[in-house]
């Protein structure tokens, strides 16, 4: 009974076991692919088949109790987690039942993050409006509530064909910048509110050309040795007070920076550009197999690339790992390629392979 529980999820979900993966790791991509897919069937109300048969005028507006959405997702985590072998590490080694609910309640508040489901009135959810986006080689269908065609993959939270399209609008959708990531460190320089230095408490520093995690990079900020160009710095005093200072010819100057860019994580899009400027661009390790890359992130990515990479990947060691992150081969060249415009080289752990095959 559990093999034609697996065969009909793989294909359901078009997810074939990878030729050096065990059946527990096989497992944990399929119980997670899974459960995003019912956890977008728990928000439509009904059936797959009753929204696909529907006319379009006959389409109802679908908006469902997260609460609701998540007992029932939890309930078929439980199922999932008894009948299809997988990694107790993946599942942090906890009971079945704690971890139903775990991984219910990550999986539903991704598909938030991902704009796969919108709030409404912060107690209902509903499928976002139906887009897509359109990379170098793929594309990726968002929010909706069709699911037809026979060409679709699951990849972690996404689903995705490998039949793109001329027009490439991924930086539109999640709102990436059109330029490099050096190109993105001298506009910074050159459209910030700069004022006059009156930076008086205590800050620290964000270090360049530094190996360790990026949330480990920064050092007290001494006022008196300000080093010359651009740099970031963060109050010591005020949570989520970033500030850019420059040091040039016409002094220095400070500019506080919105708390949007602390909410978006797009302090760290500044870290990777700063790093890109100073030609000690941040180095990311991965692994590459037959038929996936597994990926080692260092530090967080601002959210708009975090989305993309949680819609083309699986979580490797436990179902909420966020630094860790399974790449089938097909899709590698795009994410490498968004990865790369935001400042980041990719290694790979055998250093005569090379880095830029698919």
């Amino acid at each position: 009974m559990n093999n034609v529980l697996i065969e009909q999820l793989s294909c359901d979900l078009n997810i074939i076991k990878f030729k050096v993966e065990t059946e527990e790791e096989y497992g944990n991509r399929l119980i997670y692919s899974a459960l995003v897919a019912w956890a977008r069937v728990q928000v439509l109300g009904k059936s797959y088949t009753d929204i696909y048969y529907a006319k379009k005028d006959e389409l109802d507006y679908h908006n469902v109790d997260v609460m609701h959405i998540q007992s029932r997702l939890s309930q078929v985590a439980y199922g999932m987690l008894n009948a299809i072998a997988h990694s107790y590490k993946w599942n942090k080694s906890i009971d079945f039942e704690s971890c139903a609910n775990s991984i219910s309640s990550s999986v539903i508040e991704q598909l938030i993050f991902c704009y796969e489901l919108s709030k409404v009135n912060n107690r209902r959810l509903t499928p976002s409006p139906e887009r897509v986006a359109t990379f170098t080689k793929n594309k990726l269908m968002l929010g909706g509530v069709r699911w037809e065609g026979t060409n679709l993959y699951s990849v972690g939270m996404g689903r995705w064909s490998t039949a793109s399209e001329p027009s490439i609008n991924y930086k539109c959708i999640f709102n990436l910048p059109t330029c490099s990531a050096v190109e993105y460190c001298k506009k910074l320089k050159k459209n910030a509110e700069w004022q006059e230095n009156e930076l008086n408490n205590m800050y620290q520093i964000f270090k360049l050309g530094n190996d360790n995690w990026y949330s480990k990079s920064w050092v007290d900020f001494n006022n008196a040795k300000v080093p010359r160009g651009l740099s970031l710095l963060k109050s010591m005093e005020i949570d989520g007070g970033y500030f850019l200072l420059k040091n040039d010819d016409d002094g220095i100057l400070s500019a506080k920076l919105d708390k949007w860019y602390y909410d978006e994580k797009e302090i760290y899009r500044i870290m990777y550009s700063l790093n890109a400027y100073n030609e000690t661009p941040a180095i990311f390790m991965a692994e590459k197999y037959n038929d996936y890359i597994l990926l080692k992130l260092n530090s967080l990515l601002p959210n708009s690339e975090m989305r993309i990479l949680i819609m083309s990947s699986w979580p490797q060691k436990t179902y909420d790992d966020s630094f860790r992150r399974i790449i089938p081969r097909f899709l590698w060249y795009d994410v490498k390629k968004c990865l790369n415009e935001l400042g980041i080289i990719i290694k790979f752990k055998n250093e005569n392979e090379n880095e830029n095959e698919e």
